[in-house]
């Protein structure tokens, strides 16, 4: 795909990719092709925006809060990215807490239990129990079921027969749940979980679903990935931050430079926020006039 990326469980799949894929949910319309063009090269990947627009119209959810975007990769016939902006204003925010509250307050309360994790294997019941209390509530923030839908429309038309889906913080989280319910791989970052309140989804969740078809990026300090249970797909990156910004752990930016730092570029542009913003050491050149400094003041 593009300049190398694969496919969830192919030799080379490119975690970095799928780190860039879920920021790009937050790119402004207008941008959104040009950075795709910086990163994969000219016409590796498109934005499928037309395709997205033509959709929200024909299902009138045009005035939904969840914002997605389609990106394909035309060398690639048949693969396409969903990709789910994530926590953008206090809609997004309240939308996290309905959805999660009940899976928090359980971890809390383990937590606090001696031997609380004797209690983990009913937790998924308890959970179920009190969303059925709040079933017009949840249902007024249940964005997953616009971008299942979504999904489900994809399949349906057959034009992208390889799908996968991303996105950051809450994007990450319905990116994840999406995934499950229509059975491609999703890939979230800094995502609230699915495994305690996976019932509590239409439909629901299982356990065979969560731990096959989802994979989670988990910032140290990053609180969000901390809501609900993990996977058993997931992987751990570093956040430099200082000890008293925690907050800081979870931007997508700064996740992106993690990864490129730990992992290399991987034949991707380095980012000039990595070194000019977050401290991370500038990327040692490999070839052309320029240094690294002079790219980014240009």
């Amino acid at each position: 795909m593009g300049n190398g990326i694969e496919v969830p469980g192919g030799q080379q799949t490119s975690l970095i990719d799928y780190v860039f894929l879920a920021s790009v949910a937050y790119e402004n319309p207008s941008s959104t092709q040009t950075r795709l063009d910086e990163w994969f090269g000219s016409d590796a990947a498109k934005d499928e925006q037309t395709v997205v627009n033509e959709y929200r119209k024909s299902t009138d959810n045009s005035t939904s809060a969840v914002t997605f975007k389609l990106i394909s990769f035309p060398l690639q016939q048949g693969q396409a990215i969903v990709s789910i902006r994530g926590t953008a204003n206090g809609w997004d925010m309240l939308t996290d807490a309905q959805l999660w509250s009940a899976a928090a307050l359980t971890q809390f309360v383990r937590a606090l239990l001696p031997i609380g994790e004797i209690w983990t294997p009913i937790f998924n019941n308890l959970v179920r129990i009190v969303s059925l209390l709040e079933t017009k509530s949840l249902d007024k923030v249940a964005f997953y079921k616009t971008t299942t839908k979504f999904v489900e429309s994809l399949q349906k038309n057959g034009t992208f027969t390889n799908l996968t889906i991303t996105g950051h913080s809450l994007g990450g989280g319905l990116a994840m749940i999406s995934a499950a319910q229509t059975g491609i791989p999703g890939i979230g970052l800094s995502g609230p979980n699915a495994k305690i309140s996976r019932d509590t989804f239409d439909p629901p969740l299982t356990l065979a679903q969560i731990d096959q078809l989802i994979f989670n990026i988990v910032p140290d300090r990053d609180v969000v990935p901390m809501i609900d249970d993990l996977g058993q797909l997931y992987q751990r990156i570093q956040c430099r931050t200082s000890p008293n910004d925690p907050i800081g752990c979870h931007t997508a930016t700064r996740s992106l430079c993690e990864v490129m730092y730990t992992c290399g570029t991987g034949g991707r542009p380095a980012i000039c926020e990595c070194v000019t913003k977050y401290g991370y050491e500038e990327p040692k050149q490999t070839g052309g006039s320029k240094t690294f400094a002079q790219a980014c003041a240009s």
